[in-house]
């Protein structure tokens, strides 16, 4: 039996080139996102001729194109690593082979996470949490099936996890705090926001994040430039019958403004926050999710979802030139807040 000591999830790696090859046409929209993308795919391929021998990765990938960058990337890496790559291309809940050949025992999985939403949630729940966990958790059972056929062992306790991938803020961060849930593992999983591209475009000029784990299971990212500092509260776990997970920042309001990954102003002079482009299944009416009170601003800590309002990302940005060592102090006193 052999053992795996760390794992690396490239989440939707290559998803604008994937794009861009399915629609046959460059989108000028595109551009910085096609050269983060470019300069995260030269880190993905030195990082895994860097393994060790008990180093393994999952491709949890964006399109399976068969000459697309994404199967090009897998050819590579199955030749540095062989058996040691997981290349897990199990459908969405709503294509027929999901559900083809199901075991007994997937089809209980599932149905405990349909009841979390039923039981759980009632009917204040969104389709986008269903639909990524329900593909976690089909991709979570492909890799324990290739883990037994490999002959492989995980030490939930001691396995280390670190995300690359495509969107930092979205898909990157929602898969692995299901991931992590399904797989049990002890160890939040870490997100390399230098091997990710983000959605957001305000943080395409970032290279790095200081990424600090808080009490209670909370995340906040800090990001630094010249001119400010921003940071994005995360929680490191997410399931189905899971509400929102509220932060209480101790700050003068009127020190940060917070916006959307879009940029829609949420804090202060809130404009309408909600996507219209959404489908009908995924599309949440106009919110206000900022409270203020007693000299402290609360918000919901991001689960990586986009159109669950509540779980999306939100970025607290401070004052243009004020001192970071003073906002980073600030940023890392924060603390969920319980009675929201």
């Amino acid at each position: 039996m052999k053992t795996i000591n760390k794992l690396y999830l490239l989440i939707h790696g290559f998803c604008y080139a994937e794009i861009e090859l399915q629609n046959k046409k460059t989108n000028p929209k595109h551009t910085l996102y096609m050269e983060r993308e470019n300069r995260c795919a030269k880190l993905w391929a030195s990082r895994i001729h860097e393994f060790s021998d008990n180093d393994a990765l999952i491709i949890i990938p964006f399109s399976q194109h068969p000459d697309g960058p994404s199967s090009q990337f897998k050819d590579l890496a199955v030749s540095v690593l062989g058996d040691r790559c997981f290349f897990l291309d199990r459908p969405g809940y709503s294509e027929q082979s999901f559900w083809d050949k199901a075991s007994i025992d997937f089809e209980k999985a599932v149905t405990k996470e349909l009841s979390a939403v039923c039981i759980g949630l009632k009917k204040q729940w969104n389709e986008e949490d269903l639909s990524t966990t329900l593909h976690t958790l089909a991709c979570f059972r492909q890799f324990e099936d290739l883990l037994v056929e490999r002959n492989f062992q995980i030490d939930v306790e001691k396995t280390f996890i670190e995300a690359w991938g495509a969107s930092f803020e979205g898909c990157v961060t929602k898969y692995s705090l299901n991931f992590r849930r399904f797989m049990l593992i002890n160890n939040p999983i870490e997100i390399d926001f230098a091997l990710t591209v983000p959605d957001a475009p305000f943080l395409l000029n970032f290279n790095e994040a200081e990424s600090i784990l808080l009490k209670d299971g909370l995340r906040v990212f800090i990001f630094k430039d010249d001119s400010q500092t921003i940071a994005l509260y995360t929680t490191t776990s997410n399931s189905l019958d899971c509400g929102v997970t509220y932060v209480k920042l101790k700050v003068d309001p009127t020190d940060v403004r917070i916006r959307s990954k879009q940029n829609t102003r949420i804090w202060p002079e809130l404009e309408p926050y909600h996507l219209e482009q959404a489908s009908i299944t995924n599309y949440e009416p106009p919110q206000q999710l900022v409270k203020v009170e007693d000299g402290c601003v609360y918000l919901p800590a991001s689960a990586g979802l986009a159109y669950s309002l509540a779980k999306s990302p939100l970025f607290v940005f401070s004052t243009p030139g004020s001192s970071y060592e003073k906002n980073r102090d600030m940023f890392i006193q924060a603390e969920i807040y319980n009675n929201h």
